[in-house]
C-alpha cells in the first residue's frame, strides 16, 4: 500500500511503528470498568456456539488478539494492523496481516464468526465502510463487537471539572478535530450504523471510565482511574496538540494549555470521566 492510497484513510493519530507493550498493558483497565467488564461479551458466544474464524482490528500492539486466540485454541484469530508491531512469537493459531481495513480489499479464504474492533475512534475516515465489508465478510449468524470511547470528557455532578483548563481542553480540541473533518463523538452512532449495514440485535452498553485519581470510595476504580491518567500523560495529551493548532491556538497557547492539563489530569480534586 502506497502513501497515496493510504492517505485519506490514515489514523488521525500518530500510527505505532514501534512495540508499546507497556502503554498496551495500561489501556486495558479502561476496557475493564463498570460492574461487569467489558473484555469482549462474545467469549460466551464462543462457547455456546461454537465459533471458529476470528477477526480483530486492533488500534493498539494486537495483544488482545494474542490472549484471545491463546484462550481460544479452537479458533483461527486473524488481525489487521498497518504496522506489523506484535510481539513474538505468536500464538500458533493467530496471524497479523498488514492491511488497511478502510480502503483494502479484504481477501480472506473464509468468513468470519466473530469482527471485534476495539480504540478505533482514530483509525477509519468513514467507519461504515468497515460495517459493510464485516457483514459481508461474516457467516450468517455472525457477531461483530465495538469496544471504543467517546472523547468527550465528562464532568461529576459536584462541578469540580467546570472552568478547568481540562475543559477548555477537551472542547478546544473537539473544535480542532472538526476543523480537520474529524469527530471525537463518532462511536456515539456505531449502535445505528451497525442497523443501517443490516446487523439486528444491536446492543449498546456505556461505561464511565474514570480519569484521574480522585475515586475514593472504590479501590478498582482508583486503579483505572490512575491508568487513564498513565495513557493520557504517556500518549494522548502530546498525540492532540495538531488539533489544539487547529482550533486556533498559537504555539505558545498550546504549550501553555498543555501543561496545565498535565498538572490537572493528575489532580485528584478534579473528577472527570471518558465514556466508552
Amino acid at each position: 500500500m502506497t502513501q497515496e492510497e493510504s492517505e485519506e484513510s490514515r489514523p488521525f493519530t500518530p500510527k505505532t511503528d514501534t512495540p508499546s507493550y507497556a502503554r498496551a498493558k495500561q489501556v486495558r483497565p479502561l476496557y475493564e470498568a463498570g460492574d461487569g467488564d467489558t473484555v469482549a461479551d462474545l467469549y460466551s458466544y464462543v462457547a455456546e456456539d461454537g465459533r471458529t474464524y476470528q477477526g480483530y482490528m486492533p488500534g493498539g500492539t494486537g495483544l488482545w488478539a494474542l490472549e484471545f486466540a491463546e484462550e481460544n485454541p479452537t479458533s483461527e484469530v486473524i488481525g489487521t494492523d498497518l504496522s506489523m508491531i506484535q510481539p513474538l512469537p505468536w500464538t500458533p493459531n493467530c496471524q497479523f496481516v498488514l492491511e488497511n481495513s478502510e480502503t483494502d480489499e479484504w481477501l480472506y479464504p473464509q468468513k468470519f464468526d466473530y469482527v471485534h474492533l476495539r480504540g478505533v475512534l482514530s483509525c477509519f475516515s468513514d467507519v461504515r465502510t468497515v460495517i459493510r465489508r464485516a457483514y459481508d465478510h461474516l457467516e450468517a449468524g455472525g457477531w461483530i463487537e465495538f469496544q471504543d470511547g467517546v472523547f468527550e470528557l465528562e464532568g461529576h455532578e459536584d462541578g469540580s471539572f467546570e472552568n478547568t483548563a481540562l475543559q477548555r481542553w477537551n472542547a478546544l480540541l473537539g473544535k480542532g478535530a472538526a476543523a480537520c473533518g474529524r469527530d471525537f463523538a463518532k462511536a456515539r452512532r456505531y449502535k445505528q450504523h451497525l442497523r443501517d449495514a443490516g446487523f439486528v440485535d444491536v446492543q449498546e452498553r456505556t461505561v464511565m471510565v474514570p480519569g484521574g485519581p480522585w475515586h475514593d470510595d472504590d479501590d478498582k476504580m482508583k486503579v483505572i482511574g490512575v491508568y487513564t491518567a498513565n495513557v493520557m500523560l504517556t500518549g494522548v495529551v502530546e498525540s492532540f496538540k495538531p488539533f489544539l493548532a487547529s482550533a486556533g491556538l498559537s504555539q505558545a497557547e498550546v504549550e501553555t494549555i498543555t501543561a496545565e492539563v498535565r498538572r490537572e489530569i493528575l489532580d485528584p480534586s478534579i473528577r472527570w470521566s471518558i465514556p466508552l
